[in-house]
């Protein structure tokens, strides 16, 4: 292919050589660059009080977070009754990603899957998980939501379920007691901040991953691996960096960092090809004590870290948009408190906790499609890479020759001409 053929292209997708689109914020992480789209959940999601007709409840200070498929994510939040008085202390919310010509604009409150009283039964909800597996706590597509009450606790999902507040034993290998479903972690664990569901490897059983607060190495939070049957298997460390070596340069540790958010990401085309594992990598994040996020494998091998201010500190600049935040204290700092992954657009996730109406954002991190090659550079070999794999007729489950690509760039589970508009429109108009 030549310059005049790229040319007649973009002449055919309506596009200019030299007129790009309005720059957009990009940020790189592990040698991919992904397009930010930021949201502000509590002026997003909102839904009417069970309790006092006419009121409004909005979703604040968010602790968990997981991807549900269809757009859609799940959402938890605790001690709601702080504010909404009289209402339920917690809430497991399902909210749908709004788009605009491709861009994450905003979200809508879909329905509530769970409302968790106070008393006895409150198991502070943190993080948030399903369980696709056929066994253990949640089986079969419900959600698992993990808390400080040193427990994994189980909540109807499935197909079905559709606006409902749901409180009962669900799936196998529950303790059935005050119309809870729990996994108990203690004494291990007393403080689970989040959790995510990993199916089995090489002849292991399907797990959940399990931040342990309590867990102190070195000043280092870490995480636990427990089967769905409840059986803890091992530990690794987190935040603690890796000397340099014949694998690669050094990695600074995390000092103070707290884990907080923890996520996996199946093997994808659509991953950084840096982390990318036949057996998928987890994706760990860190308080606003030293804002980062970390990428291991499913054996707690660290593979990268990503420092979320520009100079590697626990200090501004940001290399996130944290605009119309304090300007001083906590709240200033990214608290990355959970993270989502959607596995086919490779899209990340970031959800900052915030506090009260002030900060409550959501980073969407979209993988730059121009980037065709995944090389962290946009150029004509993009150009390239994308018509190899056009012709090649990768779209959907890549083919051969594909090599891991696909061209079905505008996600409608068809490769056809629309994806050349599409990918060329990115290219020109640039990350």
């Amino acid at each position: 292919m030549n310059r005049h053929l790229i040319a007649r292209l973009a002449a055919l997708a309506g596009l200019s050589l030299v007129a790009g689109a309005q720059a957009q914020q990009t940020i790189t992480l592990f040698g991919l660059q992904y397009r930010v789209d930021r949201v502000d959940y509590f002026q997003n999601v909102s839904w009417p009080s069970p309790v006092f007709a006419g009121d409004t409840i909005r979703l604040f200070e968010s602790e968990g977070v997981t991807w549900a498929g269809n757009n859609k994510l799940l959402l938890t939040a605790d001690d709601m009754a702080d504010i909404f008085i009289g209402n339920p202390d917690n809430w497991l919310v399902e909210v749908d990603v709004v788009s605009t010509n491709g861009r994450v604009t905003g979200l809508n409150y879909s329905r509530t899957v769970a409302t968790i009283d106070t008393g006895a039964y409150d198991p502070n909800p943190g993080g948030i998980t399903i369980n696709q597996g056929a066994s253990g706590l949640g089986a079969g597509g419900d959600a698992v939501i993990a808390g400080n009450a040193g427990a994994l606790f189980g909540f109807g999902y499935r197909p079905g379920n559709f606006g409902q507040s749901i409180e009962f034993p669900t799936g196998s290998g529950c303790v059935a007691a005050a119309g809870q479903c729990n996994l108990p972690l203690a004494p291990f664990n007393t403080n689970a901040e989040d959790a995510a569901f990993v199916n089995g490897w090489g002849g292991r059983p399907d797990y959940f991953f399990v931040i342990n607060q309590d867990l102190v190495a070195l000043d280092e939070s870490g995480v636990e691996r427990w089967t769905t049957a409840g059986v803890r298997d091992s530990e690794f460390p987190v935040a603690r960096g890796k000397p340099a070596d014949a694998s690669g340069p050094a990695i600074p540790a995390i000092p103070g960092g707290v884990a907080k958010g923890l996520a996996f990401a199946r093997d994808t085309s659509k991953f950084p090809p840096a982390l990318r594992r036949p057996n998928g990598v987890i994706l760990v994040s860190f308080d606003r004590a030293y804002p980062a996020l970390q990428a291991y494998d499913v054996d707690g091998t660290l593979l990268g870290t990503e420092f979320l201010s520009t100079s590697g500190t626990p200090l501004p600049p940001w290399r996130i948009d944290m605009s119309g935040c304090p300007a001083s204290g906590q709240v200033s700092r990214p608290h990355i408190e959970s993270i989502a992954i959607d596995p086919g657009r490779g899209r990340i996730f970031l959800v900052n906790q915030g506090a009260f109406a002030s900060c409550n954002l959501i980073w969407v991190l979209t993988p730059c499609v121009a980037d065709f090659d995944m090389n962290g550079v946009r150029d004509v070999s993009d150009i390239f890479a994308f018509l190899s794999s056009w012709f090649a007729g990768c779209a959907g489950q890549p083919g051969s020759g594909c090599n891991g690509s696909n061209a079905d760039v505008d996600d409608n589970g068809v490769r056809d001409v629309s994806d050349i508009f599409a990918f060329l429109s990115a290219w020109f108009a640039g990350c």
